[in-house]
């Protein structure tokens, strides 16, 4: 049986190689790990508080992340920072007499963002054209 440190570094690794960007914050809301690609997205905000990472302050109005430690469900809003637009899932965790964490992840959705922005510029010709 592999140990529990080998478990550890293989899910570091299985997590540094996935698409989508992932952090790992603790109660007070400190980034405690971010895999490889948030890190070439945003720099290394290992030690910082969450809402430093995308240029803010203070902590967000609408924060996922507490909503998920509230409700116990994942959570999940869109937004946009600079030219690109995320879709942020949140979800808390707790291990046994650990305190609670939470996992953040971010997907780049700008591609899509930009599509149904064409589109419902095409549907506002298409019902202008049928209103003329």
């Amino acid at each position: 049986m592999e140990s529990l440190l080998n478990k550890e570094l293989l899910t570091t690794a299985v997590i540094d190689r996935m698409d989508a960007m992932v952090r790992v914050m603790d109660e007070d809301r400190h980034i405690l790990y971010m895999n490889d690609k948030m890190k070439r997205e945003f720099g290394n905000f290992c030690g910082h508080n969450c809402y430093e990472m995308i240029g803010q302050c203070e902590n967000c109005l609408n924060c996922v992340t507490m909503q998920a430690r509230e409700t116990g469900d994942t959570e999940s809003k869109e937004m946009q920072l600079g030219e690109k637009h995320y879709r942020l899932i949140a979800s808390s965790v707790q291990m046994e007499n650990s305190p609670k964490y939470s996992v953040e992840f971010f997907v780049d959705i700008t591609k899509q963002k930009k599509l149904e922005e064409a589109n419902r510029r095409h549907f506002d010709r298409l019902a202008e054209d049928i209103e003329f």
